[in-house]
């Protein structure tokens, strides 16, 4: 099993869960079935999920669908529309400009990070 697999699985779990979606009703919401939102929530027996399947599923939550496969999102970075921001600002700056916002945000996790 990839990271990526496990990353969309455990990102679509936290979605559902703040949903309130089954299986069943995001298959209604997605147009994908059931059974294969079982393997995605499940990525260690199966292959990995096709990328038409996930952008469907991304697109029912109102995501592009390389969010679905963030690590170590939490349920804001996912439903804030923030990242998405961020990365829309980020490509059209200058290099200077995207070395200051990579040295802040490396200072900013190493502040929240000490013990």
């Amino acid at each position: 099993m990839n990271d990526e697999a496990k990353n969309f699985a455990r990102n679509l779990k936290l979605l559902m869960d703040y949903y309130c979606d089954t299986q069943q009703t995001l298959e209604k919401r997605s147009s994908v079935s059931q059974k294969t939102i079982s393997n995605m929530l499940n990525p260690g027996d199966h292959r990995s999920p096709n990328l038409s399947n996930v952008a469907l599923v991304a697109a029912a939550y109102r995501l592009q669908t390389w969010h679905m496969l963030l690590l170590n999102a939490n349920i804001d970075i996912l439903t804030d529309g923030l990242v998405e921001k961020l990365v829309d600002n980020y490509v059209h700056i200058d290099k200077e400009s995207k070395d200051t916002v990579l040295r802040v945000a490396e200072n900013s996790a190493r502040y929240l990070t000490k013990d």
